[in-house]
């Protein structure tokens, strides 16, 4: 279980059984709740070393993070030290046996826009964002690179390549409006008339009549009398 532990939160925090809440901060850095306890904890290495800090509240939240901090400086690993593109190339070699094509294909362009050349572990929120004005004017690839990176972040974190999170609950930079167009009964009488040929006329024709997607429509399958949508919106 993971949370931004703050003292409200930490004070809110029950549990009939001994949990760790990791925070979503300090990569680390947790506390043990237990029913008549809460106890601030440190997990390091790859060993995933435990070492307690004091319980709460005798122990304020300051202190157990500013000790958790230092015990986490000592450890250097060599994950750390991984660039963006070597951390990206293994992001995109993760992802290749479980995404569509597609979907790769995007994650793909949008980290080429990065072009930090440090290690991943030094990568700012002020990079990431410089990095998105090559897509001014463009809101929605704007966003959709946002929603990249941050999904590239949230892999780097879980598999401790970074130690913190510069993307950490930031928002899309812009905010999308809803398209409203609809297509007049002529517009569709006129697209119809067409669209009288295989298969590409056809293929427009279903996405007029069920309002899927082009991809949807192009993976959907039949055995002569039905037809089957697979992964579907």
């Amino acid at each position: 279980m993971q949370t931004n532990l703050t003292d409200l939160a930490i004070q809110r925090l029950k549990s009939d059984k001994q949990t760790r809440v990791m925070d979503t901060q300090l990569k680390g850095f947790g506390v043990l709740v237990s029913q008549s306890t809460k106890t601030f904890i440190v997990i390091k290495g790859k060993q995933r070393k435990l070492t307690t800090l004091g319980r709460y509240p005798a122990v304020s939240l300051k202190t157990a993070r500013s000790d958790a901090k230092r015990i986490l400086a000592d450890e250097s690993t060599s994950t750390a030290s991984k660039t963006l593109l070597e951390a990206s190339t293994a992001f995109l070699a993760f992802k290749k046996g479980h995404t569509k094509p597609t979907t790769l294909a995007k994650y793909t362009y949008y980290l080429e826009k990065l072009s930090f050349r440090g290690r991943i572990n030094d990568l700012t929120k002020k990079e990431i964002t410089d990095a998105s004005q090559f897509f001014n004017g463009k809101p929605r690839a704007q966003n959709a690179y946002f929603v990249v990176i941050k999904t590239f972040l949230n892999w780097c974190y879980t598999e401790e390549l970074i130690d913190r999170h510069p993307l950490f609950k930031s928002r899309k930079p812009n905010t999308e409006k809803s398209r409203d167009r609809v297509l007049s009964d002529e517009e569709i009488k006129k697209i119809w008339t067409a669209t009288d040929f295989k298969p590409y006329g056809y293929l427009v024709r279903l996405l007029l009549l069920t309002g899927a997607r082009k991809m949807e429509v192009r993976n959907l399958t039949t055995d002569g009398t039905y037809i089957t949508f697979k992964d579907t919106k």
